[in-house]
């Protein structure tokens, strides 16, 4: 019962990060970003040299497409989305980024 709970809190909160993009594109953080994509080189460079976000994580997503997440140390952060052929658009971003130390999963037994 309590893992459903946790799954379904999980998938509620990427759910509303999914629907705040486009107005996290809106907010005083729609600059340059609202290009959208470009070469992941000079994405990635734009997110340092204005930003001072690195990447912090990533994990391969639909249709072979790479999501990375940049973070600075002040708190601001940014969603990339990397396409196989190299080019990488800009996803939901925002501030105040917070790291949660994750506990991991038990695996289930019984039936």
């Amino acid at each position: 019962m309590t893992d459903n709970i946790l799954r379904n809190t999980a998938l509620a909160a990427i759910a509303a990060t999914t629907l705040l993009s486009a107005t996290s594109f809106m907010s005083e953080d729609a600059d340059a970003r609202t290009a959208r994509c470009g070469s992941h080189k000079d994405v990635v460079a734009f997110l340092g040299n204005k930003y001072k976000e690195t990447r912090i994580g990533m994990g391969l997503i639909n249709a072979g497409q790479m999501m990375e997440l940049y973070m600075s140390e002040e708190g601001s952060w940014t969603m990339l989305i990397t396409r196989p052929d190299g080019v990488s658009c800009f996803g939901p971003v925002g501030k105040n980024w917070m790291h949660i130390k994750a506990k991991p999963a038990k695996a289930k037994t019984g039936a």
